[in-house]
């Protein structure tokens, strides 16, 4: 994923960022410095056209809505939901009154404006594929074949994002995401030089590895002898096996110098003869280069270049290669030759990488064979609490999540049944598709149940829901855990949709969606001895052990738990459980909302019996239901004194003249008039 950081800057350019009007845009690559300005993050730039705006008043005050209440950023964005040229020029004249045809002109309008956008335009490959993988499941989509005419040259970005969730993502448990980069390198063993793929005449490689520029132990050093003559020092991998004449290939490495500054990159055989530049690692320059070859030299920090040369093939034949060649200095020509006098270590690499194209894309890192159109980690986070994104109303929202696996599969073998049978996809489902089962019970005198086991933590409130609808059987019951004292289970009456017998202290609701499908929901405490889902029929209110007829039946789908009181909006499992998404509704591009850092320094903020101080008032606990939906509100009562009536939290660290806020939820009692005071000794009182 690609965003940029965003700020109203009436100052200097600050270094590490782009200044357009007052509009500063922080660089991703080389970030920028920290400030006393309030800075917005953009949308993806990845997976659509961007375009920023200021929206600010006089004094620079942000009048931008945000999801949340009373806070305004000072920059606005628009995007686009697709690639196409065309998009991007309509978003342009559409939002800012203006007449382009050529999204180049639009770019320099926009640039010249004190605004700024993602829109490049050296576009590459004629598709731009954009993939999701969640759990091994993958869901990819492209521009379709209707749109290319659309395309000026017919052009896309070569690039994607994908987005993969190894681990779990659910209240109070660690998770990762990681975002990886699609991509195509030609080049097998990208970084293993030594390996016998990449040839080497005159040279050797290093058994040591030292930093590279991704920070890990992965560079190599490339070393020379004392020649006996002169004679070419290269490293070198055959392109035999893939080689298109009819495209235009880029070959990229990076390189530092050691104790050699002086290198050349060079297609040869079959290749442009002008298909090669020389480099110098000290300076970080360019040097001699082949009539009209296109080179380039990035300087990517502690010492490290990235190099690369545009080859375009001429005529088939069957010794291509891309070679690395140690030179003696930067005026040498194509292919030189130079007689090491000395035993040197030249200089350092690491990451080679040959792709279609004549810009390099991100490095993607091959071992045993090439990588085409792959995807490998580049970015890993963690965090404890449950994730939250915008969704397409704008609103700040949980992520969906479900512990249960196979939630629309019951005929899955992660489902156990006992003496029932599924009819898989026998029904319309809620959402509209033939996804809904039948549940047809069996013959035998006992119970009948579907089971999902080893699911939720045990000890922790839980909420489970199934859809249900009846057919010939008309009552269920669901269950999610027993011990000696019984189950934690609810009857649920079908047809007149209402929750019948109780057991083990749980809530229970039925909603009707429609079409004769409920959601039945359930809410307790998950049991240690069977923490589990279970669903069985049931012949009426308490009911569930009988003598089954082997053909009556009930529908069901779209079985969930969650941790907490409430039923959360329903999310599909396949193989894995519990998975985060971006929301990709209608294919729009997804937006992350970076908010301020904010912290409460009030200890036992919802429970004042503790470290509270009361003053002429008395305080009783969890005696009504709070703004979060459990009872954990305190009541506050007066005392029959005549004094003042508070509770204050004493002894606040605070930083002298620093602007502080302080805020309680409160509900009318018997006063309606309460006072809120933040005291010159450090303390907050209501």
């Amino acid at each position: 994923m690609k965003s940029r950081p965003f700020t109203y800057n009436n100052g200097n350019q600050i270094s590490g960022t782009e200044k357009f009007g007052n509009l500063t845009v922080g660089i991703p690559t080389n970030g920028y410095q920290s400030t006393n300005l309030q800075w917005w993050n953009g949308p993806d730039e990845d997976l659509c056209y961007v375009v920023a705006k200021l929206n600010v008043d006089e004094n620079g005050n942000g009048l931008q809505p945000t999801p949340i209440e009373g806070v305004f950023g000072n920059v606005g964005f628009n995007r686009t939901k697709t690639w196409l040229y065309s998009e991007f020029l309509d978003l342009v004249n559409s939002e800012f009154g203006q007449n382009f045809t050529n999204p180049v002109d639009a770019k320099v309008w926009l640039e010249s404006n004190s605004k700024w956008t993602s829109f490049i335009d050296n576009l590459q490959n004629s598709f731009r594929n954009r993939v999701l993988t969640v759990g091994g499941e993958f869901e990819s989509f492209s521009c379709l074949e209707s749109q290319i005419n659309d395309l000026i040259n017919k052009d896309l970005l070569d690039s994607a994002s994908l987005i993969v969730t190894p681990n779990g993502y659910k209240e109070n448990v660690l998770f990762s995401v990681t975002q990886s980069p699609v991509g195509t390198n030609y080049f097998t063993r990208s970084s293993e030089f030594e390996n016998s793929i990449w040839y080497k005449n005159l040279l050797t490689i290093s058994s040591t590895f030292s930093t590279a520029p991704n920070t890990l132990l992965e560079a190599r050093t490339v070393k020379t002898g004392i020649d006996a003559s002169a004679s070419r020092h290269r490293l070198s991998q055959s392109l035999n096996s893939f080689v298109n004449t009819n495209a235009t290939y880029i070959f990229s490495i990076y390189a530092k110098k050691n104790q050699h500054r002086w290198i050349q990159l060079n297609f040869v055989v079959g290749f442009d003869m002008n298909s090669w530049a020389n480099f110098d690692l000290e300076n970080g320059v360019i040097g001699n280069t082949g009539t009209g070859a296109t080179a380039t030299i990035q300087n990517v920090g502690s010492g490290w270049y990235r190099l690369s040369i545009v080859g375009v093939p001429i005529a088939a034949q069957a010794n291509y290669s891309a070679e690395v060649i140690v030179i003696n200095n930067t005026n040498s020509g194509r292919y030189p030759s130079y007689q090491s006098t000395v035993a040197e270590n030249v200089f350092d690499i690491w990451g080679a990488q040959l792709e279609i194209g004549t810009i390099a894309g991100t490095y993607i890192p091959t071992v045993t064979r090439q990588a085409i159109n792959e995807t490998i980690c580049d970015l890993t986070t963690t965090r404890a609490t449950t994730g939250t994104r915008v969704n397409e109303q704008g609103l700040i929202e949980v992520v969906p999540y479900n512990l249960i696996t196979y939630s629309e599969a019951i005929e899955n073998v992660q489902w156990t049944k006992s003496n029932i049978t599924v009819a898989q996809n026998s029904i319309i489902s809620p959402n509209g598709d033939m996804t809904g089962d039948k549940l047809i019970e069996g013959t035998n005198n006992g119970f009948k149940y579907i089971l999902s086991s080893g699911l939720g933590t045990v000890g922790s409130i839980h909420t489970a829901s199934i859809y249900l609808k009846a057919n010939t059987r008309t009552w269920a019951y669901l269950t999610f855990g027993y011990d000696v004292s019984g189950d934690r289970a609810a009857y649920f009456n079908l047809i007149d949709g209402v929750v019948g017998n109780l057991e083990g202290g749980v809530t229970a609701s039925i909603l009707p969606i429609g079409n004769g499908w409920y959601r039945c929901t359930i809410t307790g405490t998950m049991l240690n001895n069977a923490p589990r889902l279970s669903l069985s029929m049931a012949t009426g209110n308490g009911t569930r052990t009988y003598l089954g007829d082997g053909v009556s039946s009930i529908y069901a789908w779209g079985a969930q738990l969650v941790e907490g009181t409430q039923p959360k909006d329903y999310f599909p499992t396949t193989t894995r459980f519990n998975v985060p998404r971006l929301d990709y509704t209608n294919g729009t591009c997804p937006s992350i909302l970076v908010e301020l850092q904010r912290t409460n320094l009030l200890a036992q903020s919802a429970d004042f019996t503790n470290g509270w101080t009361q003053e002429g008032s008395s305080i009783t606990g969890n005696t009504q239901t709070g703004p979060d939906g459990l009872l954990s509100a305190d009541s506050i009562f007066e005392l029959g004194t005549n004094d003042i009536h508070r509770t204050y939290r004493p002894s606040i660290t605070v930083t002298a003249n620093a602007i502080y806020t302080t805020s309680f939820f409160v509900k009318k009692n018997n006063i309606r008039y309460v006072r809120l005071i933040l005291t010159q000794n450090g303390s907050t009182t209501i």
